[in-house]
Parts: structure tokens; sequence; C-alpha cells
């Protein structure tokens, strides 16, 4: 999830990827998540945090 990886991918992107994941677990990302957040696996481990 990153330009170095994919060239098309833009914080637009990630905001939106990152929505998507709030409304299917029903759950808010803080904005230190949102920034932190840098590969599938960060947010894994966060929902993980979350106890999902």
């Amino acid at each position: 999830m990153s330009k170095s990886i994919t060239p098309e991918w833009d914080s637009l992107n990630h905001l939106m990827l990152l929505t998507e994941v709030e409304k299917q677990f029903n759950i808010k990302f803080t904005a230190s998540d949102t920034v932190k957040i840098k590969s599938v696996k960060d947010i894994e481990a966060i929902l993980k945090g979350k106890g999902l």
C-alpha cells in the first residue's frame, strides 16, 4: 500500500480502503491508526487489538 509498490496508490485510495474496512467491521480508526497503517498486516494488527 505504497507508491513504491503500487504506483497508482495515493492518500485517497488509502482513505477509501480504511473507510471500507471501518464499514465492514463496524469500527473507527483513530487519526493515529490512519497514519500508522502502511500495510495489510498493520490493519490486521489493529483489528486484532480491537478484538476482531
